[in-house]
């Protein structure tokens, strides 16, 4: 895009797009032409990294010089798109992620893919979201298909991410409480001093 601009700031956007080959011309307008290639070649040479340029080192116009850089960067787009739509699909939530952390990487995968030309809709988006999710979540997931369609909004299933999550993380801790509780009981059962008092205690009542 900048070296377009940067051609089109000079006037020589025809010698990249083709409306502007050498052929055969009037002595002056071969002069002309050689003269505007050179300024072309030169503005889009120095626009490279040095190692861009080893590709372009046969080129003998401007115009062979853009074409070369289209299709590397056509077969790069193309190499960019297969290892995002790869990530994307093999992409699961981890262990320790949260559900708004899950929801942001997708997005975040979805926005690149967008940018390299795939197109990715609302549903898409809420499928892999759903699909991605670990075991935990298979009632939220369920639920989810009785949802209206006008509710069906990658927002409004986020909202419920949020509280099914908020949820479960109430359910752990009430758990994790009542088995340390457990836990207590038991040891204290176990302890030589409590058993020892315990008989004291049974020895006096008789």
């Amino acid at each position: 895009f900048e070296i377009t601009q940067l051609l089109i700031a000079h006037g020589l956007e025809d010698l990249i797009d083709g409306s502007r080959l050498r052929g055969e011309r009037t002595v002056d307008a071969v002069k002309t032409w050689t003269k505007d290639n050179a300024k072309a070649m030169s503005l889009i040479s120095s626009s490279m990294e040095q190692t861009q340029l080893q590709g372009l080192i046969t080129c003998r116009s401007a115009y062979e010089m853009w074409q070369s850089l289209v299709r590397t960067y056509e077969q790069r787009s193309a190499s960019s798109k297969l290892l995002l739509m790869q990530r994307y699909h093999e992409y699961r939530m981890g262990l320790n992620d949260s559900v708004v952390e899950h929801v942001t990487h997708i997005k975040n995968l979805v926005s690149q893919l967008r940018d390299v030309g795939q197109q990715i809709d609302e549903t898409d988006i809420m499928t892999k979201i759903l699909g991605s999710l670990p075991a935990k979540y298979n009632t939220l997931v369920t639920a989810w298909d009785s949802v209206p369609l006008s509710y069906q909004l990658v927002g409004n299933l986020l909202e419920r991410l949020i509280k099914e999550e908020s949820r479960m993380a109430g359910e752990d801790e009430i758990a994790g409480a009542l088995a340390t509780v457990s836990l207590n009981k038991k040891k204290g059962m176990k302890n030589p001093r409590n058993q020892k008092n315990r008989k004291s205690r049974n020895d006096e009542k008789r």
